[in-house]
């Protein structure tokens, strides 16, 4: 995906913020900003675009068994940092496998309040390390946070792919679509308070790959295969 300068061919039909992928990833982004927004009393519009059609849509998430290196919802298995260090000959980063752990236990119990059960996998009880799993695999936490998410209120377009971010003065402004639509992100907002964090009340598109397992990325994925 390309970035582009401002175009003063942006529709009308703006959001305050548009996220681009259907999968875990998306999902858990679309989902906790309508929330953070609706625990801070805001009114912000979110859509999430997806390439596919809604009945193939979904991602990754959607075909994995979502095997979760967990002794439980609430608990990363302890060798974890390691094991993850050791499958990459220690090349890996040895602080990012601590960030993502860390971020689990939260992330998991989050997934499990938007109605997904986790149970431990029989095959793992007799040979470990110890795993949990959505019951249903990654389809249930597609379906899920899909629910979650209609009923937050998040515009869902489908069959939509996304060519290029557009930008305004170095900011994220929008979106081109493939069929040469434009969509702005917040271009006519009002609100002057921020979500924590925020930098700047500035419209932002986000852009969420599928793959972005990390918690820095807020997108509240921990799936190992």
């Amino acid at each position: 995906m390309s970035t582009e300068l401002n175009s003063s061919a942006m529709t009308s039909n703006n959001r305050d913020l548009i996220v681009i992928g259907h999968g875990a990833a998306g999902l858990a982004a679309a989902l906790s900003a309508a929330e953070a927004a609706h625990a801070a009393s805001l009114s912000v519009n979110v859509m999430l675009l997806e390439k596919a059609s809604e009945a193939d849509a979904g991602g990754n998430t959607r075909w994995t068994p979502s095997y979760m290196r967990m002794a439980s919802v609430d608990r990363v298995e302890p060798s974890f940092v390691h094991d993850m260090l050791e499958a990459t000959k220690f090349r890996g980063d040895e602080s990012y496998f601590a960030t993502l752990a860390a971020h689990a236990p939260a992330t998991v119990q989050w997934i499990a309040a938007h109605g997904v059960p986790f149970h431990q996998p029989v095959y793992y009880l007799a040979k470990g390390p110890p795993r949990i799993q959505p019951v249903g695999g990654g389809e249930t936490i597609h379906r899920e946070l899909s629910r979650a998410a209609r009923d937050a209120g998040i515009e869902f377009r489908f069959s939509c792919a996304a060519e290029a971010l557009i930008a305004d003065r170095g900011k994220i402004s929008g979106v081109r679509l493939d069929g040469g639509e434009l969509l702005a992100a917040g271009a006519g907002g009002s609100r002057q308070r921020r979500f924590p964090g925020q930098q700047s009340d500035d419209a932002r598109a986000f852009r969420r790959r599928r793959r972005c397992h990390s918690p820095a990325r807020a997108t509240r994925e921990f799936q190992f295969r």
